[in-house]
C-alpha cells in the first residue's frame, strides 16, 4: 500500500513540476521549429546526448568502485533522471537526486549508500574544474597571447582567477584525499560532538561522516584518477564554455576580410549564410547581428558622445548647486558684517570699492574649491593607472578651464551678494545689531 501511495506521489510531482516547467513555454513554436528543423540533425544530436549520458555512467562506475561497483544499466538510469532533474528542477537537484536513485536500485551491496555516493559526485565536480582549468591555462598561455596584447587588464584578471580557481579545487582534492584515508577515524572524530550536541545527533553524523568518506574511496587510486580526467576532457568538448561563460551555444564570431574594401560585402555574404542556416524567410527578421569595425567604432563613438553629455549635465548640476552654496555664503557674510560695510561707507569707501571687495571673496572662495578639486583629479588620475592599468590622460586645457569656470561662477553667484553690500544705507548699517 505504502508503495502505491508513494508511486502516487512521485507521479503527481512530476506532472506539477511538468506543468511548472512549460507554463511559460509556446509548445506549438517548439513543435513547429521540430518539424522545420532537419531529421538528420535531430537524430544525431539525439544520440550524442544517448552517448554523453553513458560515457558519463561508465565513468561514474569507477568512482563507485569502493562502494561495490553498481551494473552498467543502474548507473545509466540514475544518470538520466539526474540530468532529467537538474534541467526541470532549480539549484542543481538532480546532484543529490542522482545517488539516492542508485542507492535504491543497488541497496544489495553493503556499502553504497546515498551518502557514500553523493561523495563521488563531489569528487567528481572537483575533478571536472581541474579538467576545466586544465583547458582554460592551455588556452591562456597557448593560444591566448593576442588578447593580452589587446585587453591586458581583463588577461591578467583571467588568469588570476584561474589560478586562484585552481589552487582551491586542487586544495579541496588534497582535504578528499585526507578524509578518504580512514573512514572511521572521521567518523570517531564526528562523535566527540557529544560533547555539544546530543548523542543521538552526534552518533547520526558520525555515521554520515564515515559513509561519506568511504565514497571517496577512489580518490586513494590515482591510477583511477588519471583516466577520469581524461574521459572528462574527450566527452566533455563543451565544457569550458558551458561552466565558465553558462552558454551552450556559439554567441560570438569573429571573421577576418582578405582586404578593407571586402569588409562589407563580407558583412552582407555572412548575413545571406546565416539567414540561410537558421532558415529565416524573406519576410522574418534577422536573429543575429553582422557588425564590422566600422560599426563598432562608430558605436564606441555615440557611447562616448552621450557619456560626455551625461558628464557635462552632472558637472552643470555640480556647478549649480556649489554656485548656490558660495551665494548663501555671501549673503550670510553681507548680513554679520553690515557694521563693518556701514562704518567702512561712513568714512569715505564708495560702492564699487564694496562691490569690488566682496566680488573679490566670492572669487577666491570659488577659485578655492576649484583648486582642491583639481588637485583630486590630478591625483585620482595617476592612481587609476597604477591600480586599475587603465591609461589616462590630464590635458592642460582642462586644468585652464577648470580655473576659469570656478572664477566665472564665483563672478557670477557673487554679484547679487556684493551688489546687496554696496546698496546698504551707511546710517541703516551702522544701526544694524
Amino acid at each position: 500500500m505504502r508503495s502505491h501511495i508513494r508511486t502516487i506521489v512521485a507521479l503527481a510531482l512530476v506532472v506539477g513540476l511538468l506543468a511548472l516547467f512549460l507554463h511559460n513555454v509556446a509548445l506549438w513554436r517548439v513543435a513547429a521549429e521540430i518539424v522545420r528543423a532537419r531529421p538528420q540533425w535531430l537524430a544525431l544530436s539525439l544520440a550524442t546526448m544517448l552517448a554523453n549520458l553513458a560515457i558519463r555512467a561508465w565513468r561514474w562506475q569507477f568512482l563507485l568502485e569502493p562502494l561495490g561497483r553498481p551494473s552498467f544499466a543502474s548507473a545509466f538510469r540514475a544518470t538520466a533522471v539526474g540530468f532529467a532533474a537538474t534541467s526541470v528542477l532549480p539549484a542543481r537537484a538532480g546532484e543529490v537526486i542522482r545517488p539516492y536513485f542508485l542507492a535504491r536500485t543497488e541497496r544489495h551491496h553493503e556499502k553504497m549508500t546515498a551518502t557514500g555516493a553523493f561523495a563521488t559526485i563531489i569528487l567528481e565536480r572537483v575533478l571536472d574544474t581541474i579538467t576545466v582549468l586544465i583547458l582554460l591555462a592551455s588556452f591562456v598561455f597557448v593560444f591566448g597571447r593576442e588578447h593580452s596584447a589587446s585587453s591586458p587588464v581583463a588577461f591578467t584578471a583571467v588568469k588570476w582567477a584561474g589560478a586562484l580557481a585552481g589552487f582551491a579545487a586542487a586544495s579541496a582534492l588534497v582535504v578528499l584525499f585526507f578524509l578518504a584515508g580512514d573512514p572511521g577515524r572521521l567518523g570517531r572524530i564526528m562523535l566527540r560532538l557529544e560533547k555539544v550536541v546530543p548523542s543521538v545527533l552526534a552518533g547520526l553524523l558520525a555515521k554520515v561522516a564515515e559513509k561519506f568518506a568511504h565514497g571517496l574511496g577512489a580518490i586513494r587510486r590515482p591510477s583511477r584518477l588519471l583516466r577520469r580526467p581524461r574521459r572528462a576532457r574527450c566527452t566533455n568538448g563543451t565544457a569550458v564554455q558551458k561552466k565558465i561563460l553558462g552558454r551552450d551555444r556559439v554567441q560570438i564570431a569573429y571573421v577576418s576580410a582578405i582586404s578593407q574594401d571586402a569588409t562589407y560585402t563580407a558583412q552582407q555574404q555572412i548575413g545571406d549564410l546565416l539567414r540561410q542556416r537558421h532558415k529565416l524567410t524573406s519576410n522574418e527578421p534577422d536573429d543575429f547581428t553582422v557588425r564590422n569595425m566600422t560599426d563598432v567604432a562608430e558605436a564606441a563613438n555615440e557611447t562616448s558622445k552621450t557619456m560626455t553629455i551625461l558628464l557635462a549635465c552632472i558637472a552643470g548640476v555640480s556647478l549649480l548647486v556649489g554656485g548656490i552654496g558660495i551665494m548663501n555664503i555671501m549673503l550670510v557674510s553681507v548680513t554679520e558684517r553690515t557694521r563693518e560695510i556701514g562704518i567702512r561707507m561712513a568714512i569715505g569707501a564708495r560702492s564699487s570699492a564694496v562691490r569690488t571687495q566682496f566680488l573679490i571673496e566670492s572669487i577666491v572662495l570659488s577659485l578655492t574649491g576649484g583648486t582642491i578639486g583639481i588637485i583630486l583629479g590630478v591625483a585620482l588620475s595617476l592612481a587609476i593607472p597604477a591600480f586599475l592599468g587603465w591609461p589616462t590622460l590630464v590635458s592642460m586645457m582642462a586644468i585652464i578651464g577648470s580655473v576659469l569656470f570656478s572664477a566665472a561662477v564665483g563672478i557670477f553667484f557673487g554679484y547679487y551678494p556684493a551688489r546687496k553690500a554696496a546698496a546698504l544705507d551707511p546710517i541703516e548699517a551702522l544701526r544694524y545689531e
